[in-house]
């Protein structure tokens, strides 16, 4: 049993974990007052469940702590009430956790998530495979990947993976987010409002242009016959709820348009793949309504949005480019999956 592609996943569990049904010796209430987390966490609901006991592990009482972000659908969770109401228009069951840490760090990450069947319980496992030996192998520290039962599962086992990356995010831009992430400038141990947002808005992808290609996440022409195309709907959906559960202006809980100007004055190609996704999402607001968005919602959604715009695309403009991206070329890294 080297890997989790067996059909056989009770067998898989026996392997790595031990006997079914799962366990868990975590008071998650506890957990929460003790990590300072905020009350609106719903603690029935699945994805909260399991980040407080991973935050709880990286940050033990009786241990050193680590630096960790949560990044991707469950940073979101944290971050937004909104998301974890099963009937908001901004609610979605993510269908895995990325974490962030810092590089020296990463393999002590790995060994405490690890750890967790022995000091939280069986419903907390992680496990690395063969298959994710190698991958981390080969990624020599930058990454990190392992197994962990789905939150969602009920009567049999579901596995889903937890993506462990060091010092940035590096899909079709690089993000930093180190100084956050050991700052622990983020209460809810994510890696921040702007970098959360940046993680969003920095897709882009060009595809053969065609009657296939939804018109509204068309960001512009590129050559002679493709097409830019922005965020899928999942990540409009995330944007969307961190947008419209905080105001925009500096303090705790705040999108601070200061750092995300500071952010892309430095970067020429991020900064033009964040504008050009606002831009998508200011001339089509069908995509919200689409979402399930009721009128005030989207109202609010097109004024904040609009703000951020008006605020960012002139100090956008002033990044000074770098001349091999400039001349009709990529500016971008292509990646297959974000």
């Amino acid at each position: 049993m080297d890997d989790c592609r067996s059909n056989d996943n009770r067998a898989i569990w026996e392997h790595y974990v031990g006997d079914w049904p799962p366990t868990s010796s975590v008071d998650l209430e506890v957990e929460r007052v003790r990590l300072n987390w905020p009350e609106y966490l719903n603690l029935e609901e699945p994805w909260i469940r399991r980040a407080i006991g991973v935050a709880g592990a990286c940050h033990a009482a009786d241990d050193v702590p680590l630096a960790i972000g949560f990044f991707g659908g469950v940073a979101f969770r944290l971050h937004c009430p909104s998301c974890s109401q099963s009937g908001s228009a901004f609610f979605r069951d993510p269908a895995d956790m990325d974490l962030s840490t810092i590089s020296s760090q990463g393999k002590q990450v790995v060994e405490r998530l690890c750890r967790m069947v022995e000091t939280h319980g069986t419903w907390f496992a992680h496990f690395v495979t063969t298959a994710d030996r190698n991958f981390n192998r080969m990624r020599q520290g930058k990454r990190y990947q392992l197994r962990t039962l789905h939150p969602s599962t009920r009567d049999k086992p579901e596995f889903c993976k937890v993506d462990v990356v060091a010092d940035r995010l590096e899909f079709c831009h690089r993000v930093p987010i180190v100084e956050v992430v050991t700052g622990g400038t983020d209460p809810l141990c994510t890696i921040g409002l702007v970098n959360l947002l940046l993680s969003k808005l920095q897709y882009i992808r060009a595809v053969d242009d065609g009657p296939d290609i939804p018109c509204d996440r068309v960001l512009m022409p590129f050559g002679r016959h493709e097409v830019l195309i922005g965020m899928e709907d999942k990540d409009l959906r995330d944007v969307a709820a961190l947008v419209h559960d905080h105001e925009l202006g500096s303090g705790p809980e705040r999108i601070d348009p200061n750092l995300l100007m500071v952010r892309l004055r430095s970067d020429w190609a991020l900064s033009r793949t964040v504008i050009l996704n606002l831009h998508n999402i200011a001339e089509h607001p069908e995509r919200l309504a689409a979402l399930g968005i009721d009128q005030t919602g989207t109202d609010l959604l097109r004024r904040r949005f609009s703000e951020l715009l008006q605020t960012l695309e002139p100090v956008a403009s002033l990044a000074k480019p770098l001349w091999r991206k400039v001349v009709g070329g990529q500016w971008w890294e292509t990646v297959d999956d974000i």
